[in-house]
């Protein structure tokens, strides 16, 4: 029988407060989303989020771990961009 190895606990405090220490260190947040919770925070079926997503000039995904994540501020401006068009 195989013994499991014990899993590797990171503590991120620690690192975040060497980094903070450090003045060329920068904090960036990122507003990345999936698909469905962005579509819920639009407060639009999943369906059409699909539409908009395969549209011209729609902003890219990133794809991490199988899944793809869309910028908020990205999917705001395009909205923002759309809504002058019209």
């Amino acid at each position: 029988m195989r013994k499991r190895s014990a899993k590797r606990i990171v503590n991120f405090s620690d690192s975040a407060r060497a980094s903070a220490s450090h003045p060329t260190t920068t904090s960036v947040t990122l507003d990345l989303v999936i698909a469905t919770r962005m579509s819920r925070e639009l407060g639009i079926s999943p369906v059409t989020f699909w539409r908009w997503r395969h549209s011209l000039g729609f902003p890219p995904g990133t794809r991490i771990n199988r899944r793809i994540y869309f910028s908020r501020s990205a999917i705001r401006g395009w909205l923002d961009r759309q809504q002058q068009a019209a």
